[in-house]
């Protein structure tokens, strides 16, 4: 059927050294600013005070050695 010529089934090799930067953090929310100024410290503070988290960036710069796992998923 093939005349060895087909690239069904072959993957280019990835690039190992290619990682995309982030641009720098610009933070829309008044939480986000606060962080950025030092006024916040800890997720302590933002919990305490009741205070909503809607930019990623907070979590990611206040706890920066948190990892996602699933641990389980079924269908019911």
């Amino acid at each position: 059927m093939g005349n060895g010529n087909s690239r069904r089934g072959k993957r280019r090799p990835r690039r190992k050294s290619f990682r995309r930067q982030a641009p720098k953090w610009e933070p829309k929310t008044r939480v986000g600013k606060m962080l950025l100024e030092g006024a916040i410290t800890s997720i302590d503070e933002i919990f305490m005070n009741v205070l909503p988290i809607k930019e990623v960036e907070i979590v990611d710069r206040l706890l920066p050695n948190l990892k996602e796992e699933v641990c389980d998923v079924k269908l019911v």
